[in-house]
């Protein structure tokens, strides 16, 4: 989820607390109409990279997974629920499992507003170096128009990142190429 920032998108729930005369009460007023859902994802960035990308995937690993046709994090990500099972009984190992919830935290949400702005500082900027900092800095090396939302909602982004994926392909990978990437998909 992109935390409804996604270009275009309103909140996706927008609540007015109003106090009464007391100070005491809070009202909710629910909005009139909510708009249609979206998700941000740059999965399509992961998906052709090596399995071997993703932390924890040893030469064992990757040919086991190979041996299954799964050479792709974009092919980790969509194995089946069968393939899966096979692979875990096969080698008595729940790492299958890790392996393929790690490829689809990739196509987890990130904040869509980074479409709306078209250059920022911190363009060339590894995403490696990017995850280092803090999101009050994130927010400096983005530059003005981000807002701090959207620098914690992308420092939690690449948070993710660097748990996820391996520190060498994080080097290579600017903050451009992220958002070059950017799909926004309505969820139906």
């Amino acid at each position: 989820m992109c935390f409804g920032c996604c270009k275009g998108r309103a909140w996706l729930v927008q609540i007015d607390y109003h106090m009464n005369a007391q100070g005491s009460a809070i009202t909710v007023e629910p909005p009139t109409a909510l708009p249609v859902a979206q998700r941000c994802t740059a999965a399509k960035l992961f998906a052709p990279l090596p399995v071997e990308a993703i932390k924890g995937i040893s030469v064992t690993w990757a040919k086991r997974l190979a041996a299954v046709g799964v050479t792709t994090i974009g092919q980790l990500s969509d194995m089946s629920d069968e393939v899966l099972q096979e692979l875990q009984h096969r080698n008595r190992s729940p790492m299958p499992l890790e392996l393929r919830t790690k490829a689809r935290l990739l196509g987890s949400g990130l904040p869509g507003s980074l479409l709306a702005h078209q250059d920022t500082r911190a363009e060339n900027l590894s995403l490696f170096t990017l995850a280092g900092y803090t999101s009050t800095a994130l927010q400096k090396a983005l530059g003005a128009p981000f807002s701090a939302l959207v620098s914690r909602s992308l420092n939690a982004y690449l948070g993710l990142l660097v748990t996820v994926l391996d520190n060498t392909v994080l080097r290579k990978l600017t903050l451009g190429d992220l958002r070059a990437a950017i799909d926004v998909e309505s969820i139906t």
